[in-house]
């Protein structure tokens, strides 16, 4: 496990979230990262807008799922 996931895993720890939802939250990250091939605190804003299109226009997914992912 990344340095990253695990701060953030933490976060949603203590954040009080259970583990379903931690899991609904790191999954879109997890999904990101392997778009991004790198880690995703590397990431720039022009990635990260161009991985949003990706998701609706590619994709399909809906505003709803979008929102999830942003």
């Amino acid at each position: 496990m990344t340095p990253l996931r695990v701060r953030y895993i933490a976060h949603l720890h203590l954040k009080g979230y259970s583990e379903k939802t931690q899991r609904n939250y790191l999954e879109p990250i997890i999904l990101f990262s392997r778009w991004l091939k790198r880690s995703p605190d590397t990431l720039t804003k022009d990635e990260l807008h161009r991985y949003l299109l990706y998701l609706k226009l590619e994709r399909k997914l809906a505003i709803r799922t979008l929102n999830i992912h942003i």
